[in-house]
């Protein structure tokens, strides 16, 4: 028995190890000319030594792997074969098991979970990269209003820089048409025409803060979904090991288990069928035909990942998990955008067509500024000016408002006092006034940033990811996030299925057994006869698939398979039968599986 065993590590070991060892162990060709020597002696030494460790470690990972002498390629050959012959190739089911270190009837048997999965993969389909921070806020500076107003603070910089180094001073107050004159108050000392650019530097801030503060709620969304759809995709799965049936995760699932699935169950990764009674299939998401398709030893022993047991139930072996199955190179080319719920999209129409109307309102509030700015340009202000060697006076663009400014009409002081001319904006224009429409436009986006409420649609959808996590913590799963919004409005629900609103175990209470009723108490093994006992055991032994299994997390026992058979097996454990002895003796031939129509189940036996 050993040395067939190191007969099946040897091509394994060359296989894994080949690299190394076969570079510990031929001569480098510079070894030829060294000379004999204390110096050459400790080299071939040191070499030995190194050739020596190299070759342990290599036969230490070998051993490591044990027998798994199948690899992805042979076996997603036999699976795109789709041939019961290429099976038969390979030596049958027995063969293939062995091949991949497990076995038909007890499952995995070593503790060699991480080189297992190291050869042939981990059950999860890897996601595509999430967004960085830095991508989150790339995305919330290139936002339409968030552009427009950086815009608009370059320009206002840019006019504010030209002024203060121009000397063009500051524009005079406007006095409203229907009002009377402006108290400028008390003359202001020291020079404060380059401050213009504050207010495009604050407008520069305010949107590095929007862009941070959105940058960061949508990581943080983003973080929330990424643990949420990891538990989505999770369920618990029925495998054997060590011979003794465990609950496990999906993701747990490795090459070589044995799989066991009833009806409604979904198929967790690829593999060959050991087993089934009538189990039919629903191949849909896969094929996209609607018909189910009936699985067999001789003509389709092939499970596919992503397929759902419709009828009968199936033992099948695990030939590929995660990327490598069918189900997982179909999801790994696909794009994990998520839907809005219906509150999401309704928000986000309301938040459209509030834009909408604040767009309408700011731009009449644009125009009517800019209407009134026209106006304003067409009143004579008081300008200083420059005399000329002839006499003459040539205005600068720098106002004199203590002479005169817009709506006042003080021709004749501002003449009187010497230096001063007396004119419209349209007769002396500078680019001071452009500062004017800036700001009409500045305020105008304010308005519609004010009035577009982009962030309730997120703040609903950080609320509702919330509530998930909250309602996980209550062990209730809520797999789409609509369903929270559906839930939050529910005040009656009407349920005909076990297990929804209950602790999904049941037991027996009441029956009848060898002429004896009994009510709340089950009866004693020392009451039942050996015939009915003996009837008792191969009549729900036989007839049902359910087991009392351990919790692969836990280690407590639990009933795994369908509650109503599992209350059926703890009855035979409370009057002390081995209903798991019985099973393994039988030799079935055909079983005829429960459903809605026989509403019954039968099992022909040996």
């Amino acid at each position: 028995g050993s040395n067939k065993g190191e007969g099946m590590k040897a091509p394994l070991l060359a296989e894994e190890g080949s690299g190394r060892v076969g570079r510990a162990t031929s001569k480098s060709p510079d070894s030829r000319n060294e000379k004999s020597g204390p110096g050459a002696a400790i080299s071939k030494v040191a070499r030995r030594v190194s050739s020596g460790f190299e070759t342990l470690f290599a036969a230490e990972k070998a051993q490591m792997i044990g027998s798994m002498v199948y690899g992805r390629e042979m076996l997603a050959e036999v699976m795109e074969a789709k041939s019961v012959a290429k099976i038969e190739e390979f030596g049958g089911m027995s063969a293939i098991a062995k091949g991949l270190g497990s076995n038909l009837k007890r499952g995995l048997t070593a503790s060699d979970e991480p080189m297992r999965k190291e050869r042939y993969g981990v059950n999860k389909i890897k996601r595509r990269q999430p967004p960085s921070y830095w991508d989150f806020f790339a995305e919330a500076m290139q936002d339409s209003t968030v552009v427009i107003l950086l815009a608009a603070a370059a320009i206002s910089i840019t006019l504010g820089v030209i002024v203060c180094a121009g000397d063009l001073g500051q524009p005079c107050p406007r006095k409203p048409i229907w009002e009377g004159p402006i108290d400028l108050g008390p003359p202001q000392e020291g020079d404060v025409r380059c401050l213009e650019w504050l207010d495009g530097a604050a407008i520069i801030s305010a949107c590095l803060l929007i862009g941070i503060i959105t940058a960061s709620n949508e990581s943080s969304k983003e973080a929330q979904f990424r643990v949420l759809q990891d538990k989505q995709q999770d369920s618990a799965v029925t495998v054997r090991r060590n011979g003794i049936e465990v609950r496990i995760q999906s993701v747990d699932v490795m090459v070589g288990d044995v799989v066991m699935l009833d009806l409604g169950s979904k198929v967790p990764a690829d593999g060959l069928l050991m087993h089934q009674n009538d189990c039919r299939m629903d191949e849909s998401s896969l094929t996209g035909e609607a018909d189910s398709v009936s699985k067999s030893l001789e003509s389709d022993p092939f499970i596919l990942s992503g397929c759902t047991v419709v009828e009968g139930d199936c033992i099948f072996l695990v030939t590929a998990v995660g990327p490598y199955s069918e189900w997982g190179k179909i999801m790994m080319e696909l794009d994990d955008e998520r839907d809005e719920t219906p509150l999401q999209g309704k928000l986000t129409t309301l938040a459209e067509d509030i834009g909408r109307g604040g767009t309408m309102v700011a731009a009449v509030c644009f125009l009517a500024q800019l209407a009134v700015w026209f106006v304003n340009n067409g009143r004579k202000t008081c300008f200083f000016a420059e005399e000329t060697s002839d006499g003459k006076l040539i205005p600068t663009p720098v106002e004199d408002c203590r002479l005169g400014y817009p709506g006042l009409d003080d021709e004749k002081t501002c003449i009187d006092a010497g230096g001063h001319v007396w004119l419209t904006h349209y007769e002396n224009f500078s680019l001071i006034k452009l500062q004017d429409i800036v700001g009409f436009f500045i305020d105008s986006v304010t308005i519609i940033v004010v009035a577009v409420p982009e962030g309730l649609p997120l703040a609903v959808t950080i609320a509702l990811a919330y509530s998930v996590k909250k309602m996980q913590s209550d062990q209730n799963l809520v797999r789409v996030m609509a369903a929270c919004e559906t839930m939050g409005g529910v005040t009656t629900i009407c349920s005909d299925k076990t297990g929804t609103l209950t602790e999904n175990l049941m037991t027996v209470v009441d029956g009848f057994l060898g002429g004896h009723a009994f009510d709340g108490v089950l009866p004693k093994s020392s009451q039942l006869s050996e015939g009915v006992k003996k009837a008792l055991v191969d009549g729900i032994a036989l007839n049902s698939k359910a087991c009392i299994g351990a919790d692969a997390g836990t280690g407590r026992p639990e009933i795994i398979g369908n509650r109503t058979e599992g209350a059926l097996v703890l009855l035979l454990r409370g009057i002390g039968a081995d209903w798991r002895a019985c099973r393994e003796l039988a030799t079935v031939h055909k079983v005829y599986a429960f459903n809605s129509v026989r509403k019954t189940m039968a099992t022909v036996v040996a």
